[in-house]
C-alpha cells in the first residue's frame, strides 16, 4: 500500500468555479446537439455567476481584514463596498459590471425558484396534429431557462474576467493608498491561480 500523508489545501471557489464554467464554454461548442448545448451554457452561465460572487468575497478578504461575509449586506452594497475598498469607484454603473450584474440576475431567476406564469407565441406552421403541437409546446423551455446561449456564456465568462484584472491592475489594499502608485503591491487575481497546497516533503 502507497505512502499516506496529510495536505493543507487553501480552497479558492473563484478559481474553481471559473474553471468549470470556461470548461463549459468549450464543451457547448464542440457539442452538435442542441440538449447538451443548453445544459453546458446553462451550467456554465450559473458557474459564472458562483466565480463572479466568489471574486468580489475573493477581493473583499485582502482589503478587510475583518471581512465576515455572514454579516448581511445587499449584493449591489457589498460589491460597491470592496470595490471602493480596492481604491476603485463608480464602477457599479460601468458597462462591464452591468453584464456581470445580468450574470448574476439571470442565476437569481433560477435559483430561487419562483414560480409564475410567462407567455410566448408558438407558431404551429405545418404540424396539424395535437400530439405534434402538444410535444413542440412542451418542449419549450421556461422563461427563466431561454436565450441562455453560447454568446451570453461567453460574453458573462469574458466580463467577469475583465473585472478581475481591473480590480488587480488598479486596485490597491487601503494602508497603501498614500504610497505611489508604482510602489503598491497588487491584489492577487481571483481567476488566475489555484490555492496553495502544502503537505510533508517526504
Amino acid at each position: 500500500m502507497g505512502k499516506e500523508f496529510l495536505v493543507s489545501k487553501e480552497n479558492k471557489p473563484s478559481y474553481e468555479c471559473m474553471i468549470t464554467a470556461e470548461t463549459c464554454l468549450g464543451l457547448a461548442g464542440m457539442t452538435t446537439e442542441d440538449w447538451l448545448r443548453d445544459h453546458h451554457c446553462r451550467t456554465g452561465i450559473i458557474f459564472t455567476a458562483f466565480a463572479i460572487e466568489a471574486m468580489f468575497i475573493f477581493y473583499r478578504k485582502q482589503v478587510d481584514t475583518n471581512y465576515n461575509k455572514k454579516q448581511r449586506e445587499d449584493r449591489k452594497t457589498m460589491h460597491k463596498n470592496t470595490l471602493m475598498l480596492c481604491g476603485i469607484n463608480n464602477y457599479i454603473g460601468t458597462r462591464p459590471y452591468q453584464i456581470v450584474k445580468e450574470c448574476l440576475d439571470v442565476r437569481d431567476a433560477i435559483a430561487h425558484g419562483d414560480s409564475y406564469t410567462s407567455t410566448f407565441n408558438f407558431l404551429a406552421g405545418d404540424l396539424n396534429k395535437q400530439d405534434d403541437i402538444t410535444r413542440r409546446v412542451i418542449a419549450v423551455n421556461s422563461e427563466q431557462f431561454r436565450g441562455l446561449t453560447i454568446e451570453r456564456l461567453r460574453k458573462y465568462i469574458e466580463m467577469a474576467k475583465h473585472i478581475d484584472y481591473e480590480i488587480s491592475d488598479k486596485g490597491y489594499r487601503p494602508f497603501e493608498s498614500d504610497l505611489p502608485i508604482d510602489e503598491r503591491r497588487k491584489l492577487i487575481l481571483a481567476f488566475g491561480v489555484s490555492g496553495v497546497s502544502m503537505w510533508p516533503s517526504s
